[in-house]
């Protein structure tokens, strides 16, 4: 919901309702999921379902990213063809087939805001505090606990599930460890929104009853964590969790050396930004290559 945010700041949509409140709510209900779904210790540490990747994306109801999702979900390419996908929105938008995007809504009831404001001299979204809604109802719903890596994409993201698969399974990293994945390392940088990857313990952490996600919300209101991939990353140490680097995650044009073009032949796990169906295909298609 990167670019396409821009639409709802000009449009003037009210901001996020006030974040302790509501994201404490999703996180007691949040706690109540992970009791019902989770196996006692008596019992075997492993879900009833244990498979990979479950990929989500956050859409904007209007402008590109709709129909763009939409191709993508009739193509069974990017996050729907991960193990487990849901697009979340503030509107019920169709996206063939049977998919229908998922309406995220907050303590009150309401579909969620997507406005945020921009700034830093890039004109960044500062959408923290959107994604800390998300995320609190990610976890009051608790699909993710089925599989062992999370994996939140751009719309906008060129996105090879089975690379990522393949990654994993050649680093050996324990899913039950709380850690997410660094996508940009270089000097200065930190992890980048258009593909954000964090183990299942890692998305445990924002269960914890007073101690989740929740409690990062004064960072939502700073920079550089007003920013929901810095957010994301600084949250998740705050609580515990690990960094590990991956240079093969990611190829964008915000990243060094800062690419004035995007190639898409590199392996990488995925290539940022293409914003239209046309752009996107013909990434997708010399990454195959």
């Amino acid at each position: 919901a990167g670019a396409a945010a821009r639409a709802a700041a000009a449009a003037g949509a009210p901001a996020p309702a006030a974040l302790p409140a509501v994201v404490a709510a999703h996180a007691e209900a949040a706690n109540r999921s992970t009791q019902l779904r989770q196996p006692s210790s008596a019992g075997s540490s492993k879900p009833i379902v244990n498979k990979l990747l479950w990929c989500y994306a956050l859409i904007m109801p209007t402008g590109s990213e709709p129909g763009l999702v939409a191709w993508q979900s009739q193509q069974s390419v990017g996050l729907f063809s991960c193990d487990g996908h849901k697009v979340y929105s503030s509107s019920p938008l169709p996206l063939g087939g049977n998919e229908t995007a998922e309406v995220v809504r907050d303590a009150a009831g309401a579909p969620l805001s997507m406005h945020c404001d921009f700034g830093t001299q890039w004109h960044l979204a500062l959408n923290a505090e959107i994604f800390m809604h998300l995320w609190a109802w990610v976890a009051s719903k608790g699909d993710y606990l089925q599989y062992q890596w999370t994996v939140k994409v751009d719309a906008d993201s060129v996105f090879l599930p089975q690379r990522l698969s393949a990654l994993l399974e050649a680093r050996q990293w324990n899913p039950e460890v709380p850690v997410f994945v660094n996508n940009c390392v270089a000097p200065g940088q930190y992890l980048h929104g258009p593909i954000e990857v964090v183990s299942r313990a890692g998305m445990g952490l924002f269960n914890k009853s007073g101690a989740g996600v929740q409690s990062c919300a004064l960072m939502a209101q700073q920079d550089p964590t007003n920013r929901e991939d810095w957010f994301l990353g600084k949250c998740l140490e705050k609580l515990g969790a690990s960094r590990l680097d991956a240079t093969e995650l990611l190829t964008e044009s915000n990243c060094p050396p800062f690419p004035a073009k995007v190639e898409c032949y590199s392996g990488r796990v995925a290539f940022h930004p293409f914003k239209d169906v046309t752009s996107w295909q013909n990434c997708l298609n010399a990454a195959q290559r």
